[in-house]
């Protein structure tokens, strides 16, 4: 799976906000394992599209099929540091938010930085990595993407019974909702809609 990001720019940040919701931070114990090296696994198919352009160090951690915690951070941290030695900031909140902020005179400008710096370390370090981790996590068993999201829609009150699968592939696909789509509740969903590692 090759994920595309959209993308806003400022002069002085760059917000960066993954298609499908990111986690900017593992937990400590054992990772939900949707997937693994049996080509029935319910995410297999993505490892594979995203080993097929991955650099060698991305092809070490995803060659398993499982994204651990600890290779989580591990990725994080090696983009960071990338970032940082081409003079950016970089932090990834639990919502897939992240932002790269100017830090030293090697900062170029932000639409090369766009193009250049952050693609180049995205590449070598975090292409697909936490993409899957948190895709796994969310949904291990790869379930019906618009079931588990009006089950949980339904369940904290954002919608009723009367609120479709149907009613939610438009919406989404048009990006229009009928309820605020930056409550806590509508990104709780979005996050976690199996309720699987979210606390609260």
């Amino acid at each position: 799976m090759n994920v595309v990001a959209h993308r806003q720019i400022s002069l002085l940040v760059v917000a960066v906000v993954m298609i499908v919701p990111l986690t900017g931070c593992a937990d400590s114990g054992d990772p939900v394992t949707g997937s693994s090296p049996d080509p029935d696994a319910p995410w297999a198919d993505e490892f594979a599209s995203a080993m097929s352009g991955a650099s060698d160090y991305e092809r070490s951690v995803l060659e398993d099929g499982v994204v651990t915690p600890a290779e989580l951070v591990e990725a994080q941290s090696k983009k960071r540091s990338c970032l940082k030695d081409a003079g950016y900031r970089w932090d990834i909140e639990e919502d897939g938010t992240s932002s790269l902020e100017p830090i030293s005179e090697r900062a170029v400008s932000p639409t090369r930085m766009l193009n250049g710096v952050l693609q180049e370390c995205s590449q070598r370090f975090d292409q697909n990595v936490t993409v899957l981790f948190d895709e796994v996590r969310r949904n291990p068993h790869r379930e019906d993407e618009a079931r588990i999201m009006v089950a949980c829609l339904r369940k904290v009150g954002l919608v009723d019974r009367s609120y479709t699968e149907r009613d939610w592939r438009r919406d989404d696909d048009q990006g229009v909702y009928p309820f605020g789509a930056s409550s806590e509740a509508f990104i709780g969903c979005r996050l976690d809609p199996l309720g699987l590692w979210r606390s609260g």
